[in-house]
C-alpha cells in the first residue's frame, strides 16, 4: 500500500484555494492519499461515496 499513492485523487473533485502555498498544497494531497488508502483499502476508489456526501466544491 506504501507504493500507492491517491495524492491526485483530490484534484478531480477539489479545487484548492489560492491562499494555500506549495508546502500546503502537498501536506493536503499526502493527508487526502492516507485517509483514502484507509477508507478505501481494495484499492477501488471512485469519488461520490461516503466520505463526499455532503461535501461541495
Amino acid at each position: 500500500m506504501r507504493k500507492r499513492s491517491f495524492a491526485n485523487a483530490i484534484s478531480r473533485y477539489f479545487k484548492l484555494g489560492r491562499d494555500l502555498n506549495q508546502r500546503d498544497t502537498i501536506a493536503v494531497k499526502h493527508t487526502v492519499s492516507g485517509l483514502l488508502k484507509l477508507l478505501y483499502r481494495n484499492e477501488r476508489y471512485e469519488g461520490g461515496g461516503p466520505a463526499m456526501s455532503g461535501v461541495r466544491t
